[in-house]
């Protein structure tokens, strides 16, 4: 994948993450911070960038999975999700 497509994946990552999580506080009855409860683009600048640094990392863990190769970023704090993905810091 050549970066300007992991970009848009990550971008797209980040819509679709954006929506799913304020639909569920919806379902769910909690109620999340009016400034972000609003279109993905409309979300302020500083929440998505740190929404992008988080998709980007899960991109990174499913990445690694997929690839059966070690996550590079990987600690203790990734292995149960890494090995639900199929792999681990030790794959």
């Amino acid at each position: 994948m050549n970066d300007f497509a992991a970009k848009h994946l990550v971008d797209r990552m980040c819509e679709a993450g954006h929506v799913a999580y304020e639909a569920k506080a919806q379902e769910v009855g909690w109620s999340t911070q009016p400034m972000s409860r609003v279109p993905w683009a409309l979300v302020p600048h500083e929440n998505q960038l740190a929404m992008k640094a988080s998709m980007a990392a899960a991109r990174d863990v499913v990445r690694a999975a997929v690839n059966d190769i070690p996550y590079e970023g990987a600690d203790d704090r990734f292995d149960p999700v890494l090995e639900l993905l199929g792999g681990g810091s030790d794959a």
